[in-house]
């Protein structure tokens, strides 16, 4: 992957993380991103590939949690909260440049996960 798709998937899961605080109210909380973090170890296929993942992120729950459970996670809430609702949030299809969100999260997040960038362009 490209460091350009790298930084697109980084900023695409940081307007919906940020879209779900401003725009449904509903933050990601850190209960969540434990929960998220437990099914991935408790639900994975791989579990020598999950431990490697962990392992290149120094196995830091909080790095863990930021770049492997909050992707994953802020991707599955806002498409059930679009589902529920009638209009989406400008600045979460295409407008890349209308908001800058989490520079610096993108900076410590080298790994994410491997989900099919195609939902994200096929929304776009």
């Amino acid at each position: 992957m490209s460091r350009a798709q790298l930084e697109t998937k980084v900023e695409d899961y940081l307007r919906n993380s940020q879209a779900l605080d401003d725009y449904w109210q509903r933050p990601i909380t850190t209960e969540q991103l434990q929960a998220e973090m437990d099914r991935m170890a408790r639900d994975t296929k791989q579990p020598d590939v999950l431990r490697e993942l962990f392992s290149a992120l120094g196995n830091d729950p909080f790095v863990i949690a930021e770049c492997l459970a909050r992707p994953l996670l802020a991707e599955r809430l806002t498409a059930d909260f679009r589902v529920k609702t009638v209009q989406i949030p400008l600045g979460l299809h295409g407008d890349r440049g209308a908001r800058h969100v989490g520079g610096n999260k993108l900076k410590r997040c080298g790994v994410h996960s491997s989900r099919d960038s195609r939902r994200h362009s096929s929304m776009h």
